[in-house]
């Protein structure tokens, strides 16, 4: 039996996740578009040192892990004025949303001021994951898939391309494995019942995290980690 739409392949390709200890989140919302699956497992010592500062709310929007992001941790023994912090900004945020964003994170214990009035974010738990995971499914189009997957590199600890089992037996005897194994991206076989990996992520060495993107992309499974 063959699958008729992409979305058949959804609870196959999910049970393969879950078995692995990841909380699974179907058409993950990106910048560039949505991907069809995105897993996550956290680091159990680095959620017992975020508990352990109270920050028990995610951070927040994308816009809000950027800020985050340009402040220097309290451990470094640097830190930034609010003036120079609202520069480095204002490529992504508006005035309005830097002070937004700003009091919400002094709110949830984020971000606190040194004597001088400067700021400085209270880590010692990021990355906060595990493994960060992404999957898109495609019934035939491999190229595009592939592409697709690439670019999920740009947050993702691993990237898999998931094929009905038909046509990743094809990718693996022609020469388009090669295309895979180069880009670091995974394949997997998914049949009715199953779902098998056919060739493990490696992502290079060379691979451009987009860090504030990847934090923001595992803080959204923050709020339902124990369930």
């Amino acid at each position: 039996m063959e699958f008729k739409r992409e979305f058949h392949m959804v609870v196959p390709v999910e049970h393969w996740l879950n078995r692995q200890g990841l909380m699974v989140k179907r058409e993950f919302l990106l910048p560039w578009g949505v991907c069809d699956l995105v897993a996550v497992s956290f680091s159990p010592r680095n959620v017992k040192r975020r508990l352990k500062l109270r920050q028990h709310e995610p951070i927040g929007p994308l816009s809000r892990v950027q800020l985050l992001d340009q402040i220097p941790d309290a451990d470094s023994g640097t830190a930034i004025s609010e003036a120079d912090l609202r520069a480095l900004s204002d490529g992504w945020s508006s005035t309005t949303s830097f002070e937004m964003d700003l009091q919400k994170l002094f709110r949830n214990r984020f971000v606190t001021r040194t004597n001088d009035g400067l700021l400085q974010k209270l880590n010692g738990w990021y990355p906060l994951q595990k493994r960060l995971v992404a999957v898109e499914m495609k019934l035939f189009r491999v190229l595009e898939a592939l592409e697709q997957a690439v670019s999920h590199l740009s947050f993702a600890t691993e990237s898999y391309v998931a094929l009905p089992a038909k046509i990743s037996e094809n990718v693996v005897r022609g020469n388009r494995l090669s295309d895979f194994k180069s880009a670091g991206v995974g394949l997997l076989s998914v049949g009715m019942n199953n779902c098998r990996m056919v060739l493990r992520s490696s992502p290079p060495a060379t691979a451009s995290i987009d860090s504030p993107l990847q934090m923001h992309c595992a803080e959204r499974f923050w709020r339902t980690r124990d369930s």
